[in-house]
């Protein structure tokens, strides 16, 4: 994981949510307890895929009803979220 990544406290969060509750859509992920705003999770959702962590699946016809779930990559990183 790249320290852009690892140093971000919303991309850990971001990664934390699809890891260990699943496939998460955009609205889910936007209402974590957390309370992100809607531009970080965006911007931070962007960048977590550049790199491979995650990806974009649609689940029906329209862009909305898309979620994101980890890749080979991002399962990679369970033993290091699990020690965090």
């Amino acid at each position: 994981m790249s320290l852009e990544i690892s140093g971000d406290k919303w991309s850990f969060l971001i990664i934390r949510d699809i890891m260990f509750a699943g496939t998460k859509t955009y609205d889910k992920l936007l209402k974590s307890e957390e309370g992100i705003a809607t531009n970080i999770l965006a911007d931070r959702l962007k960048m977590i895929m550049e790199n491979g962590i995650i990806e974009q699946v649609q689940r029906g016809n329209s862009r909305s009803s898309s979620a994101y779930r980890l890749t080979k990559k991002g399962i990679d990183l369970l033993p290091i979220m699990a020690e965090i």
